[in-house]
């Protein structure tokens, strides 16, 4: 029998996957980056037949890096970014429009008209009285609904409203959609299943956790038809086969999730309470929030974690960041390097940042702004500033984000915080790990792990093919890949100060784009 599994992770800029036995040991990988199309400001998209010969290139180098074949292949699952969205043709297969990700901010005109509208005040007044009746987290959370460039709506009624063909084959019941998860699993398939998991469909803002399906309430009001939708799913077991003409073997696909879901998963996460902080290109606060939905005034998100087989859904709560390893590939294109680790010699260079404040709002502000239209900002330069400056208000930048996040959690959950989990890019740099524990004067436990997605598919994809049969077994198989990092109170107290001049520079930066 088969004893290996093949764990694929779509991310913002590259596609990974691993080869992984039966000690969750990584026998052979492959890595591509992923091309992103910059057709106008603030447009990002990636081409989906592109994207699929990537990952079909991608799965097949792992495999021969294993020194093994197909036939050895017991399973394999996928995590990936969310959001990011396409619609194609469902009799030819035929994509008609690149992906638009979930970092696109095309739609920030049509987000605010939405929210700003007389039926979302409606709505908004609707959800009061619902809640003050029923005190019902579903009316709670319905009383501060709105629409942003992050969830799809938008974005798919943009394609919906601008692609030729896209009316028509709603009309003949021919069009798709679907998130990168739907498209490759549509793909592997040969055009047999249209799915995806609970996870992935939970961050769309199409879809209510509280009833768990597809929202009615939003087709209704915004016309996107239900009928595009994909099936929803478990996040592991056996949820479709590949065609076997892809990888010369028929192979059960056990695992679909959405990265950070995935993250929370493979940080072992599974308690109540339990956190994790990734930051990779964008940054999200995750908290295992248990089987029932949480409902946030602040802009914090009530997702689905995921869901296995024969068990209850497990719910999380996130609030994130969009901008912040995509921040540093910036300032290492104005430092003229490609090399990360000089951003951060440089700001460990100097003590303070010497009075300069950052916001790293090149997508906006979330939770807790809400602010599409915040601009970045760079104030408090002097002639005296210097390169180590900047670069050092950059990486603080990111743990005050991040202390922000994690205070309104505390602000507004009554869930306490059993342990928090580092992972990410950006948190390699122990100096940037270091630079969050002081700032937010809580111990981390780091993961010696690259990539958490990767690994929280990994562990998905053995327990829908039976390699690990329960929970206890995968904490068996990482009970010391961890680094711990400890607060410095003296150092609080210094970044406690600077916390506060930071957030007035925030106040600067919001409401700047027309």
């Amino acid at each position: 029998m088969p004893q290996f599994i093949a764990a694929v992770d779509i991310g913002t800029s590259k596609v990974t996957c691993h080869i992984v036995d039966q000690n969750a040991s990584i026998i052979g990988k492959s890595t591509i980056k992923i091309q992103i199309i910059h057709p106008n400001r603030g447009w990002m998209e990636m081409n989906p037949e592109v994207l699929w010969e990537q990952f079909k290139r991608c799965v097949k180098a792992s495999i021969a890096d294993a020194k093994i074949t197909a036939e050895n292949i017991a399973g394999i699952g996928i995590s990936t970014q969310r959001n990011s969205i396409t619609i194609w043709n469902k009799c030819t297969g035929k994509s008609l429009y690149n992906f638009i990700t979930w970092q696109d901010t095309r739609v920030t005109n049509d987000v605010h008209s939405w929210n700003s509208s007389l039926r979302f005040k409606l709505a908004r007044i609707g959800g009061k009285l619902g809640y003050f009746v029923t005190r019902h987290n579903f009316f709670k959370a319905a009383s501060v609904i709105t629409f942003s460039t992050q969830q799809v709506t938008m974005r798919l009624l943009w394609l919906l409203n601008n692609v030729a063909e896209a009316r028509d084959l709603v009309r003949t019941g021919n069009l798709l959609y679907g998130c990168i998860e739907t498209w490759l699993v549509w793909k592997m398939t040969g055009g047999k299943e249209h799915i995806t998991d609970y996870s992935c469909a939970s961050a769309t803002g199409l879809f209510n956790p509280y009833m768990t399906g597809w929202s009615s309430f939003v087709s209704i009001l915004t016309g996107i038809p239900l009928s595009i939708f994909p099936k929803v799913v478990d996040s592991s077991g056996i949820l479709a086969v590949t065609d076997e003409n892809i990888f010369g073997k028929a192979i059960p696909i056990t695992a679909i999730i959405a990265d950070q879901q995935a993250s929370l998963f493979g940080n072992l996460c599974f308690n109540k309470g339990d956190m994790k902080c990734t930051l990779g290109t964008g940054t999200f606060l995750n908290i295992n929030h248990g089987s029932k939905p949480y409902a946030s005034l602040a802009g914090l998100y009530p997702l689905i974690g995921w869901k296995l087989k024969d068990q209850k859904i497990v719910y999380m709560v996130e609030g994130n960041a969009s901008s912040t390893g995509s921040v540093v590939d910036w300032l290492c294109k104005f430092a003229k390097t490609d090399n990360p680790q000089e951003l951060v010699d440089l700001a460990s260079s100097v003590e303070d940042t010497n009075g300069i404040c950052f916001v790293p709002a090149f997508n906006g502000l979330q939770a807790p702004y809400k602010d599409w239209k915040a601009s970045p900002l760079l104030i408090g330069f002097g002639f005296e500033t210097t390169e180590a400056h900047v670069a050092r208000a950059v990486l603080e930048s990111f743990a005050y984000r991040v202390r922000q996040i994690y205070e309104t959690f505390l602000e507004e959950s009554n869930v306490t915080i059993n342990s928090i989990r580092l992972d990410g890019g950006v948190t390699s740099s122990p100096f940037v790990a270091q630079l969050i524990s002081d700032v937010i004067n809580q111990d981390l436990y780091h993961s010696k792990a690259t990539n958490a997605s990767i690994q929280g598919a990994t562990y998905l994809t053995g327990l829908g093919v039976g390699i690990w049969k329960d929970l206890d077994e995968l904490r068996n198989l990482n009970k010391s890949n961890t680094i711990r990092y400890l607060p410095n109170i003296d150092k609080y107290t210094k970044y406690d100060k600077s916390y506060t001049t930071w957030k007035k520079s925030v106040k600067r930066s919001l409401d700047w784009f027309d």
